[in-house]
């Protein structure tokens, strides 16, 4: 039997030389990696993984109506999402989009690169909050 070969009009994952099942941004979801490798605007902070709590963080607690019972719901959870903040959640979260990027594109990593430069140097002057805007 022939392996099943994908639609035609399924974008396929980016799986380069070095990028295959285990790659660094395999948790990604599907869409963010065909929005980033087709060009389109992200949010970054979608590309970081959850920020696991350490035991000495209190737990991230969670309050829902039940309209089933009436009553609430509490939920202990073990994850929160991530926000790039600092320059180095945004390089993590660079790293994955130039990655996926890339990948795509690979004659456009000298514009990527030289981004991440500015960046870097803008945040050693100003706030990261406004480099972040930039």
């Amino acid at each position: 039997p022939q392996p099943h070969a994908a639609a035609p009009s399924a974008p396929a994952w980016p799986v380069g030389p070095s990028m295959g099942k285990g790659h660094f941004y395999a948790t990604i979801p599907r869409h963010a990696v065909d929005k980033v490798a087709s060009g389109q605007f992200i949010d970054l902070a979608l590309l970081l993984p959850p920020r696991t709590l350490s035991a000495d963080t209190s737990d991230v607690v969670r309050i829902d109506h039940d309209r089933a019972s009436g009553g609430l719901l509490i939920a202990h959870g073990s994850k929160t999402s991530r926000r790039v903040d600092d320059m180095e959640t945004w390089l993590e979260a660079w790293t994955v989009f130039a990655a996926i990027f890339c990948n795509a594109h690979p004659t456009r990593a000298p514009e990527l690169l030289a981004y991440q430069h500015t960046m870097l140097k803008a945040s050693q002057k100003f706030k990261f909050s406004a480099v972040y805007e930039y």
